[in-house]
């Protein structure tokens, strides 16, 4: 594992949640109806790992343009991350520079705001435009990593 992810892991402790490993070396938590993937990613060539956090909003939304026009409206408030379409899933994702090098305080602010946001954010977008939230796969297949898996 590598050091940006042990300190993720021993932040989450020290926050008392609970976390699932998935298979590509990350960790999967579920926040009321949302669902967030953490992982380091490292650029090529580039010396630093980062953190990404994603969360998995609504799955098979259909797109069109009110859509992503209303998402786009909601990026420009948010604190931390942006809404995107990705394999037919509205997304929230927000990355960490310098995995390394993150503190405590700074991986909770972002983490919390980014859940709080994807949680509020599910039901209004599944009741508007269609689709499913994280929380119903979940329930549905009884395993966090296989909503993010879809």
């Amino acid at each position: 594992m590598s050091i940006s992810m042990q300190k993720v892991q021993r932040f989450c402790r020290e926050l008392e949640l609970e976390l699932t490993a998935d298979s590509d070396g990350g960790f999967l938590f579920q926040y009321d109806s949302a669902l967030l993937h953490i992982q380091a990613q490292q650029p090529e060539g580039s010396p630093e790992e980062f953190i990404q956090i994603t969360c998995l909003v609504a799955h098979a939304v259909p797109a069109s343009a009110e859509l992503c026009a209303e998402l786009l409206e909601h990026n420009a408030g948010l604190p931390f991350g942006a809404f995107a379409l990705l394999n037919g899933n509205i997304i929230l994702r927000q990355t960490l520079l310098g995995g390394e090098h993150i503190d405590i305080d700074e991986f909770r602010i972002t983490f919390f705001a980014m859940a709080i946001a994807a949680d509020r954010f599910d039901d209004m977008i599944v009741k508007r435009y269609g689709g499913r939230r994280a929380i119903d796969l979940i329930k549905e297949h009884g395993r966090l990593d296989f909503a993010w898996a879809l």
